[in-house]
């Protein structure tokens, strides 16, 4: 992978690389979230002013996925502008009011040149990640080409989640191999299950904030009691015993939803699953 560039993969395919646009989409501002959780990353990527990417003949997407790194997302060329009619909205857009008719939609297509690349070719944006939108003139250094028979660290989706300690710490230290689980994790706020698989032990706890679900289990990676009252209590009498616990999502919760809401829903949790009572919630 060494002095590999992504321009050498654009002109293997026979692709000017100035004739690309390349495109990060990060994960941390509102709308980024959103986009992210619906999956419509086509959609959002072409709601963008009518002068934007004049003179590129493809724009190649990316989703950041940690510090400067951004995994390929797709390769579309540029069909045409049209106007941002409310009855053109795709199904499901969560952003209606940007489709008002005074603006254009610009019409991309989707080719395949680069599918083999799809979710496994990681780019190393640079220091100009502020900057979302570049010339691929700009060389963009291949971090890595993920192996795509590792089915183990495709996203497999919220609601199927559950890890071993190992298996969360390992996912929380690999931001490239696992970019998918990063990029969703830190989409959404949420509330998440611990449970000692050798005692049936349970916490509830959740996450808000900046990188949601992804933030908070990675202080449980460097800390696996979270700084919690009564697990720290279970860690000072049996110091391997986070080696028993188990990570499952109970639900998650768009990061529009405040603090206090996010609160209130884990208290429900808690009051479902008894775990004041007879497990490790002190509160």
């Amino acid at each position: 992978m060494l002095n590999l560039f992504l321009s050498d993969l654009l002109a293997k395919a026979g692709i000017d690389s100035s004739e690309v646009l390349l495109i990060r989409h990060g994960s941390n501002s509102p709308e980024g979230k959103v986009f992210l959780r619906t999956g419509l990353i086509k959609e959002w990527t072409q709601c963008q002013r009518e002068d934007f990417g004049n003179g590129f003949k493809y724009w190649m997407v990316f989703l950041s996925c940690g510090g400067t790194l951004s995994r390929f997302y797709g390769l579309y060329e540029f069909v045409a502008n049209r106007p941002n009619l409310p009855e053109s909205m795709p199904e499901g857009f969560p952003m209606p009011q940007w489709y008002d008719g005074k603006g254009v939609v610009h019409e991309l297509k989707e080719i395949n040149l680069f599918d083999e690349y799809k979710g496994r070719l990681i780019i190393d944006w640079g220091k100009g990640v502020v900057r979302w939108y570049q010339n691929g003139k700009n060389e963009k250094a291949i971090a890595a080409i993920l192996d795509a028979d590792s089915s183990k660290k495709k996203f497999p989706g919220y609601e199927n989640v559950l890890l071993s300690f190992n298996d969360m710490q390992e996912m929380i230290n690999n931001p490239i191999s696992y970019s998918e689980w990063h990029t969703a994790l830190s989409a959404v706020n949420g509330v998440y299950l611990i449970v000692n698989i050798k005692n049936g032990d349970r916490y509830v706890g959740s996450a808000y904030g900046i990188n949601g679900i992804l933030g908070r289990w990675s202080t449980y990676a460097n800390d696996p009691s979270g700084g919690n009252k009564l697990m720290k209590e279970v860690l000072e009498e049996s110091p391997d015993e986070y080696l028993n616990f188990q990570y499952a999502i109970l639900q998650i919760l768009p990061q529009t939803c405040t603090a206090d809401e996010v609160i209130k829903t884990e208290s429900l949790w808690k009051d479902k699953l008894l775990t004041r009572e007879f497990g490790l919630n002190d509160n």
